[in-house]
């Protein structure tokens, strides 16, 4: 067999080399289903829908890419800016989320309220015991 014949037949099968747009579109469909994922009972097929739609492509491209992102040679331009801002929107939601509850908890410790007060024997159990002074035995 010829070296050009290898050549052709490469570029006809792609040889099994897969770009980095569809690891990362299939990266990125991975991640939102994640997000969209219900829980028990929920399949990751609906996930993976709830997530296309959500991005704006079609279900059927993205089963394409969740099915077969390993032996994919490309992937649409199109779907691939899609998943990518829905990606960064999640990922800008929740450092968003996490700023607010970091502020929200620095906030709290700079004032003066009951969690940063020592709590009183009172409403821990039993209160202490009054002391009295000790009295003195007669004798």
């Amino acid at each position: 067999m010829s070296d050009k014949r290898c050549v052709e037949n490469d570029t006809k099968r792609g040889g099994g080399v897969m770009s980095t747009a569809v690891q990362q579109s299939a990266s990125f469909l991975n991640a939102l289903a994640q997000l969209h994922h219900r829980g028990r009972g929920d399949t990751w097929g609906a996930a993976r829908d709830r997530a296309a739609h959500s991005a704006g492509i079609e279900r059927s491209y993205a089963k394409r890419i969740w099915d077969r992102w390993q032996t994919m040679n490309d992937v649409s331009g199109e779907a691939y800016m899609r998943l990518r801002a829905a990606y960064e929107r999640a990922c800008e939601r929740n450092e968003e989320a996490a700023r607010s509850m970091r502020a929200e908890r620095l906030g709290l410790t700079g004032q003066t309220n009951a969690v940063d007060q020592e709590r009183s024997l009172e409403s821990v159990g039993m209160a202490l015991p009054e002391m009295a002074p000790p009295e003195r035995e007669k004798r």
